[in-house]
Protein backbone atom coordinates (compact mmCIF):
# COMPACT_ATOMS: atom_id res chain seq x y z
CA UNK A 1 0.00 0.00 0.00
CA UNK A 2 1.53 3.51 -0.99
CA UNK A 3 1.99 6.28 1.52
CA UNK A 4 -0.79 7.97 0.07
CA UNK A 5 -3.06 5.22 0.17
CA UNK A 6 -2.06 4.87 3.66
CA UNK A 7 -2.88 8.27 4.63
CA UNK A 8 -6.40 7.98 2.54
CA UNK A 9 -7.12 5.12 4.83
CA UNK A 10 -6.08 6.84 7.86
CA UNK A 11 -8.24 10.00 7.18
CA UNK A 12 -11.18 8.12 6.50
CA UNK A 13 -10.94 6.24 9.57
CA UNK A 14 -10.16 9.60 11.72
CA UNK A 15 -13.22 10.99 9.71
CA UNK A 16 -15.34 8.13 10.55
CA UNK A 17 -14.49 7.67 14.25
CA UNK A 18 -15.61 11.70 15.05
CA UNK A 19 -18.78 10.84 14.06
CA UNK A 20 -19.15 7.89 16.16
CA UNK A 21 -17.68 10.22 19.16
CA UNK A 22 -20.73 11.61 21.69
CA UNK A 23 -19.65 14.73 21.38
CA UNK A 24 -17.17 16.80 18.78
CA UNK A 25 -16.25 20.14 18.23
CA UNK A 26 -17.25 21.73 14.91
CA UNK A 27 -16.21 25.14 15.27
CA UNK A 28 -14.38 27.56 17.82
CA UNK A 29 -14.05 31.41 17.86
CA UNK A 30 -11.96 32.55 20.74
CA UNK A 31 -11.97 36.46 22.17
CA UNK A 32 -13.95 37.07 18.02
CA UNK A 33 -14.62 40.45 16.86
CA UNK A 34 -18.32 39.11 15.66
CA UNK A 35 -19.95 40.11 13.23
CA UNK A 36 -23.74 40.53 12.31
CA UNK A 37 -24.95 36.92 11.51
CA UNK A 38 -28.59 36.42 9.62
CA UNK A 39 -29.38 32.68 9.57
CA UNK A 40 -33.07 31.92 8.99
CA UNK A 41 -32.86 28.29 9.02
CA UNK A 42 -29.98 28.11 11.75
CA UNK A 43 -27.55 26.00 11.43
CA UNK A 44 -27.05 21.70 11.84
CA UNK A 45 -24.92 21.65 15.25
CA UNK A 46 -25.59 23.31 18.51
CA UNK A 47 -23.99 26.56 19.78
CA UNK A 48 -23.06 28.62 22.81
CA UNK A 49 -21.87 32.17 22.59
CA UNK A 50 -20.81 34.15 25.37
CA UNK A 51 -20.47 38.25 25.57
CA UNK A 52 -16.67 38.93 26.37
CA UNK A 53 -16.68 42.75 25.93
CA UNK A 54 -18.80 45.40 24.52
CA UNK A 55 -23.07 44.03 23.64
CA UNK A 56 -25.18 43.06 20.81
CA UNK A 57 -28.80 42.01 19.95
CA UNK A 58 -30.55 38.61 19.00
CA UNK A 59 -33.51 37.46 17.46
CA UNK A 60 -34.06 33.83 18.37
CA UNK A 61 -37.76 32.54 18.33
CA UNK A 62 -39.19 35.72 18.02
CA UNK A 63 -37.42 37.46 21.45
CA UNK A 64 -35.22 39.77 20.94
CA UNK A 65 -32.51 39.66 23.15
CA UNK A 66 -29.88 42.37 24.63
CA UNK A 67 -26.60 40.54 25.06
CA UNK A 68 -24.06 41.72 27.26
CA UNK A 69 -20.70 40.80 29.26
CA UNK A 70 -21.81 38.00 31.65
CA UNK A 71 -24.11 36.34 29.11
CA UNK A 72 -24.60 33.69 26.74
CA UNK A 73 -26.95 32.56 24.19
CA UNK A 74 -27.17 28.63 23.99
CA UNK A 75 -28.87 27.71 20.59
CA UNK A 76 -30.05 24.26 19.66
CA UNK A 77 -29.43 22.77 16.16
CA UNK A 78 -31.54 24.27 13.22
CA UNK A 79 -33.09 27.33 15.49
CA UNK A 80 -33.54 30.37 13.26
CA UNK A 81 -31.49 33.38 14.69
CA UNK A 82 -29.83 36.77 13.99
CA UNK A 83 -27.51 38.65 15.76
CA UNK A 84 -25.60 41.92 15.45
CA UNK A 85 -23.09 44.20 17.85
CA UNK A 86 -24.79 47.22 19.29
CA UNK A 87 -21.40 48.90 20.46
CA UNK A 88 -18.26 49.46 18.83
CA UNK A 89 -16.70 46.12 19.31
CA UNK A 90 -18.75 43.16 20.01
CA UNK A 91 -15.95 40.32 20.96
CA UNK A 92 -17.30 36.75 21.95
CA UNK A 93 -16.10 33.67 22.70
CA UNK A 94 -18.69 30.85 20.30
CA UNK A 95 -18.65 26.98 20.60
CA UNK A 96 -20.37 25.03 17.77
CA UNK A 97 -20.89 21.16 18.42
CA UNK A 98 -22.71 18.21 17.80
CA UNK A 99 -22.52 14.37 17.98
CA UNK A 100 -23.48 11.45 18.31
CA UNK A 101 -25.50 11.67 21.65
CA UNK A 102 -24.98 15.75 21.81
CA UNK A 103 -29.02 15.83 22.00
CA UNK A 104 -29.29 13.65 24.82
CA UNK A 105 -26.83 14.54 26.83
CA UNK A 106 -27.87 18.57 26.66
CA UNK A 107 -31.45 16.89 27.94
CA UNK A 108 -29.69 15.14 30.47
CA UNK A 109 -28.53 18.29 31.68
CA UNK A 110 -31.18 20.79 31.30
CA UNK A 111 -29.70 22.27 28.34
CA UNK A 112 -32.88 22.22 26.16
CA UNK A 113 -34.45 25.20 24.91
CA UNK A 114 -32.80 28.52 23.04
CA UNK A 115 -32.21 31.09 25.11
CA UNK A 116 -30.10 33.87 27.05
CA UNK A 117 -28.19 32.50 30.46
CA UNK A 118 -26.56 34.19 33.22
CA UNK A 119 -23.45 32.94 34.81
CA UNK A 120 -22.81 33.02 38.41
CA UNK A 121 -19.20 32.00 37.99
CA UNK A 122 -17.94 33.34 34.53
CA UNK A 123 -14.41 32.61 35.46
CA UNK A 124 -14.71 29.11 35.98
CA UNK A 125 -16.67 28.94 32.27
CA UNK A 126 -13.56 30.98 30.50
CA UNK A 127 -10.82 29.15 31.81
CA UNK A 128 -12.57 25.88 30.66
CA UNK A 129 -13.27 27.66 27.08
CA UNK A 130 -9.44 28.61 27.46
CA UNK A 131 -8.50 24.95 27.88
CA UNK A 132 -10.59 23.98 24.90
CA UNK A 133 -9.00 26.47 22.49
CA UNK A 134 -5.62 26.15 23.65
CA UNK A 135 -6.34 21.99 22.79
CA UNK A 136 -7.62 23.15 19.34
CA UNK A 137 -5.22 25.38 18.59
CA UNK A 138 -2.14 22.93 19.18
CA UNK A 139 -4.24 19.45 17.94
CA UNK A 140 -2.22 16.60 20.14
CA UNK A 141 -2.76 13.38 19.06
CA UNK A 142 -5.94 11.46 20.24
CA UNK A 143 -7.27 15.44 19.82
CA UNK A 144 -10.79 14.42 18.97
CA UNK A 145 -11.35 12.25 21.38
CA UNK A 146 -9.75 14.43 24.35
CA UNK A 147 -12.22 17.58 22.58
CA UNK A 148 -15.12 15.27 23.00
CA UNK A 149 -14.02 15.07 26.96
CA UNK A 150 -13.73 18.49 27.90
CA UNK A 151 -16.69 19.72 25.81
CA UNK A 152 -18.55 17.41 28.26
CA UNK A 153 -16.83 18.79 31.48
CA UNK A 154 -17.65 22.12 29.97
CA UNK A 155 -21.30 21.48 29.41
CA UNK A 156 -21.80 19.99 32.47
CA UNK A 157 -20.03 22.69 34.35
CA UNK A 158 -22.43 24.95 32.16
CA UNK A 159 -25.30 23.14 33.23
CA UNK A 160 -24.26 23.93 37.13
CA UNK A 161 -23.20 27.34 36.88
CA UNK A 162 -26.06 29.09 35.14
CA UNK A 163 -29.62 30.07 34.82
CA UNK A 164 -32.21 30.65 31.95
CA UNK A 165 -32.67 34.74 32.38
CA UNK A 166 -36.51 35.47 31.66
CA UNK A 167 -36.50 38.48 29.26
CA UNK A 168 -37.57 41.87 30.66
CA UNK A 169 -37.39 44.16 27.74
CA UNK A 170 -39.95 43.55 24.67
CA UNK A 171 -41.13 39.80 24.17
CA UNK A 172 -43.70 38.77 21.91
CA UNK A 173 -44.77 35.20 20.80
CA UNK A 174 -47.00 36.91 18.43
CA UNK A 175 -46.19 35.25 15.05
CA UNK A 176 -47.01 38.80 12.85
CA UNK A 177 -43.79 40.74 14.83
CA UNK A 178 -41.94 37.29 14.41
CA UNK A 179 -42.37 37.46 10.62
CA UNK A 180 -41.64 41.24 10.49
CA UNK A 181 -38.24 40.98 12.02
CA UNK A 182 -37.52 37.73 10.44
CA UNK A 183 -37.92 39.66 6.99
CA UNK A 184 -35.33 42.91 8.16
CA UNK A 185 -33.19 40.68 9.56
CA UNK A 186 -33.09 38.58 5.85
CA UNK A 187 -33.71 41.85 3.65
CA UNK A 188 -31.30 44.48 5.67
CA UNK A 189 -29.37 45.26 2.23
CA UNK A 190 -33.07 45.74 0.25
CA UNK A 191 -35.53 48.69 -0.38
CA UNK A 192 -38.02 47.67 2.33
CA UNK A 193 -41.76 49.57 2.56
CA UNK A 194 -44.60 49.56 5.29
CA UNK A 195 -46.59 48.66 2.48
CA UNK A 196 -44.46 45.29 1.47
CA UNK A 197 -44.13 44.41 5.43
CA UNK A 198 -48.30 45.22 5.56
CA UNK A 199 -49.02 42.98 2.90
CA UNK A 200 -47.07 40.34 4.25
CA UNK A 201 -48.54 39.54 7.21
CA UNK A 202 -52.32 40.56 5.78
CA UNK A 203 -52.17 43.88 8.49
CA UNK A 204 -52.96 47.97 8.00
CA UNK A 205 -49.77 49.22 7.88
CA UNK A 206 -50.38 52.01 10.36
CA UNK A 207 -51.56 48.95 13.13
CA UNK A 208 -48.82 47.05 12.26
CA UNK A 209 -46.51 50.44 12.94
CA UNK A 210 -48.43 50.14 16.38
CA UNK A 211 -48.17 46.85 16.97
CA UNK A 212 -44.43 46.83 16.28
CA UNK A 213 -43.96 50.20 18.29
CA UNK A 214 -45.89 48.78 21.23
CA UNK A 215 -43.78 45.60 21.56
CA UNK A 216 -40.03 46.54 20.80
CA UNK A 217 -40.07 50.13 22.02
CA UNK A 218 -38.53 51.10 18.50
CA UNK A 219 -40.63 51.54 15.24
CA UNK A 220 -40.14 49.82 12.58
CA UNK A 221 -37.35 51.41 10.49
CA UNK A 222 -35.32 52.66 13.81
CA UNK A 223 -35.25 48.58 14.10
CA UNK A 224 -34.39 48.04 9.94
CA UNK A 225 -31.57 50.60 11.04
CA UNK A 226 -29.20 49.33 13.73
CA UNK A 227 -29.56 45.81 11.85
CA UNK A 228 -28.12 47.99 8.91
CA UNK A 229 -25.52 49.93 10.33
CA UNK A 230 -24.28 46.93 12.65
CA UNK A 231 -23.51 45.36 8.94
CA UNK A 232 -22.16 48.63 7.90
CA UNK A 233 -19.77 49.14 10.77
CA UNK A 234 -18.30 45.11 9.74
CA UNK A 235 -17.81 45.88 5.93
CA UNK A 236 -15.86 49.38 6.92
CA UNK A 237 -13.60 47.33 9.36
CA UNK A 238 -13.13 44.32 6.85
CA UNK A 239 -13.51 45.80 3.51
CA UNK A 240 -11.39 48.82 3.01
CA UNK A 241 -11.60 48.45 -0.71
CA UNK A 242 -14.79 49.73 -0.58
CA UNK A 243 -15.53 52.89 -0.60
CA UNK A 244 -18.29 54.47 2.16
CA UNK A 245 -20.97 54.83 -0.93
CA UNK A 246 -20.26 51.23 -1.72
CA UNK A 247 -21.12 50.03 1.81
CA UNK A 248 -24.15 52.25 2.64
CA UNK A 249 -25.79 50.31 -0.37
CA UNK A 250 -24.25 46.87 0.26
CA UNK A 251 -26.50 47.90 3.41
CA UNK A 252 -29.48 48.85 2.19
CA UNK A 253 -29.20 52.68 2.40
CA UNK A 254 -30.73 54.21 -1.13
CA UNK A 255 -27.96 57.36 -0.35
CA UNK A 256 -24.83 57.55 0.89
CA UNK A 257 -25.64 61.44 2.27
CA UNK A 258 -28.77 59.29 4.44
CA UNK A 259 -26.25 55.94 5.43
CA UNK A 260 -23.92 58.93 6.90
CA UNK A 261 -26.60 60.36 8.78
CA UNK A 262 -27.70 57.27 9.87
CA UNK A 263 -24.55 56.17 10.59
CA UNK A 264 -23.26 59.06 12.60
CA UNK A 265 -26.63 59.21 14.84
CA UNK A 266 -26.10 55.45 16.17
CA UNK A 267 -22.63 55.94 16.53
CA UNK A 268 -21.49 59.31 17.19
CA UNK A 269 -19.10 59.03 14.56
CA UNK A 270 -18.86 59.25 10.95
CA UNK A 271 -18.20 56.21 8.52
CA UNK A 272 -14.58 57.55 7.52
CA UNK A 273 -13.69 58.41 11.38
CA UNK A 274 -15.04 54.90 12.46
CA UNK A 275 -12.87 53.37 9.51
CA UNK A 276 -10.00 55.12 10.92
CA UNK A 277 -10.22 53.95 14.12
CA UNK A 278 -10.68 50.65 13.46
Amino acid sequence: MSNRENLDQFKNEFIAGTKNLPLSLEELLYYYEQEPVTRPYGIPCYQWIQCVEGSGEAIINSQKITLTKGLGIFLPANTPHSYYGTTERWITNCLCFGGLACEQILHALGLKEAGIYQFSNPEAIVKRYQKIHQLHIKKPAHYQSIISKLLYDFLLDLSYDIKHVQISEAVTENKVLQIVMQYLADHFDQPVSLEDLASLVNLRKEYLCTLFKSQMQQTIFQHLQVIRVAYARFYLSHYPEKTVKEIGLMCGFESSSYFCKVFKKLMKLSPEDYRRLH
